[in-house]
C-alpha cells in the first residue's frame, strides 16, 4: 500500500457522554490502547460516529452527524488544560461514504509551532487530552468527546545524512594467520609477524631484510630465506 493512502480513523461512541468514547472499530467493543501521535506527521482523519449494539461486542451502527454541524478536532497538553494553546486541531470535516460507511473527514497537520515548542524538552511520549466536539449551527449547543492520547517526538527532522566511518580493524596483536596444517603467524606489538613452527611448539620472528644487495626473510635462530 502507498503510504500517501494513510488514514487515521477514530470510531466515537455517540452515547459515550464523560466516559472513554473510542471503539476498537465497527464493533461495539472499546478501544483498550492508547492512540499515538508522532510530531510532524500530517494526514487525513476520518472520523465514524456509531451507535452501539445491545449485544456485546456486536455490530455499531453508523450516525449522521446534521449537515449543518461544525465538528472540530482539538488537543492540549494534559498537564496545561487550563492554559490556551492548542497544540494541534483539524476542522473543516466533510461527509464522505454512505450507509454505514459513513464518517468524517479532514486534514490532520501534526507540524505547528506549538506542539514544536512544547516536544523541545521531551524525549518521552507527551501525554495529551483530545477532544471532539460538535457544535451545531450557531454553536449555541454542543458535545464534546474526550480521550487520552499520547505524542511521540520525531527522530528524522531534516539532517544531513551521517557520514561513512572507516572499518575498525582489529589491532595487530588480535591479528592470526593460520594455515590448513596448523601453522599460523601472528603479529606482535604492531611490529613484525611470528611464525609458529608447530614440530617444536615456539613462535619465531618473521622478518623482511635487506642484505646483500637483496630482501631476505629472517625467520629467527639466523635461518634466512
Amino acid at each position: 500500500m502507498s503510504y500517501w493512502n494513510r488514514i487515521a480513523c477514530f470510531y466515537i461512541d455517540v452515547d459515550a457522554g464523560g466516559s472513554p468514547p473510542l471503539l476498537d472499530g465497527k464493533n461495539s467493543s472499546p478501544l483498550t490502547i492508547t492512540p499515538i501521535f508522532i510530531q510532524s506527521d500530517k494526514f487525513p482523519l476520518q472520523l465514524y460516529f456509531r451507535e452501539r449494539s445491545a449485544t456485546t461486542g456486536g455490530a455499531s451502527a453508523a450516525v449522521e452527524q446534521d449537515p449543518t454541524d461544525n465538528i472540530v478536532f482539538a488537543c492540549k497538553k494534559t498537564s496545561e488544560l487550563t492554559g490556551s494553546t492548542l497544540l494541534f486541531s483539524a476542522t473543516g470535516f466533510v461527509k464522505v461514504g454512505t450507509g454505514d460507511d459513513i464518517c468524517y473527514q479532514a486534514m490532520l497537520d501534526l507540524y505547528t509551532l506549538e506542539l514544536i515548542a512544547a516536544m523541545t524538552t521531551y524525549t518521552q511520549p507527551l501525554a495529551v487530552k483530545v477532544d471532539i466536539e460538535i457544535q451545531n449551527a450557531d454553536n449555541s449547543e454542543r458535545t464534546t468527546f474526550q480521550f487520552d492520547a499520547q505524542i511521540k517526538k520525531h527522530v528524522y527532522a531534516g539532517e544531513s545524512n551521517p557520514l561513512p566511518a572507516a572499518p575498525l580493524y582489529p589491532a595487530p596483536s588480535q591479528i592470526m594467520l593460520k594455515h590448513a596444517d596448523g601453522a599460523s603467524i601472528v603479529f606482535v606489538d604492531g611490529r613484525h609477524p611470528y611464525l609458529y613452527c608447530s614440530h617444536c611448539g615456539l613462535y619465531f620472528p618473521f622478518v623482511l631484510e635487506y642484505k646483500n644487495g637483496g630482501h631476505a626473510l629472517n625467520i629467527g635462530d639466523g635461518v634466512t630465506l
